[in-house]
């Protein structure tokens, strides 16, 4: 992580409810991948989606939680550029059930850098069970 604040990762039994938790409204966390063989001469495919996995639920903990994650080409420190994101939460259904959204980008030239950024946009709790970056077609 590049920085964490409002967040937690958590291990408690059982495994179903591992990953990263909001703890804080407003929480934020910049996660920074280098991809050190995205050059054209490798014939390696630059990430060019980040997934996201995680679960809305219902109850009057998770009420109105909302999250705002977003995928920046470079770094923070290099004014990134935004190139997806996707907005999500809280749903009225009485279940607790995971989700997945891909934020797919077209391939900027042989970037090296991504940056997710999530902020909690409303409530207080939310979580995040994986992450995962990768090149699709």
């Amino acid at each position: 992580f590049q920085e964490a604040d409002g967040w937690q990762y958590r291990t408690k039994h059982p495994p179903s409810a591992y990953g990263l938790y909001a703890t804080a409204s407003n929480g934020t966390f910049l996660l920074n991948v280098t991809d050190d063989t995205s050059t054209s001469s490798s014939g390696h495919q630059p990430v060019n989606t980040v997934i996201l996995f995680y679960m809305k639920s219902y109850s009057e903990k998770w009420q109105g939680s909302m999250v705002n994650a977003s995928v920046f080409l470079g770094t923070h420190e290099n004014h990134a550029t935004p190139v997806a994101s996707v907005e999500s939460g809280f749903h009225e259904r009485n279940t607790s059930e995971p989700f997945m959204d891909k934020l797919h980008f077209a391939n900027a030239g042989d970037h090296r850098d991504v940056l997710l950024q999530v902020r909690m946009v409303g409530g207080g709790t939310f979580r995040i069970g994986g992450l995962g970056f990768c090149a699709e077609d």
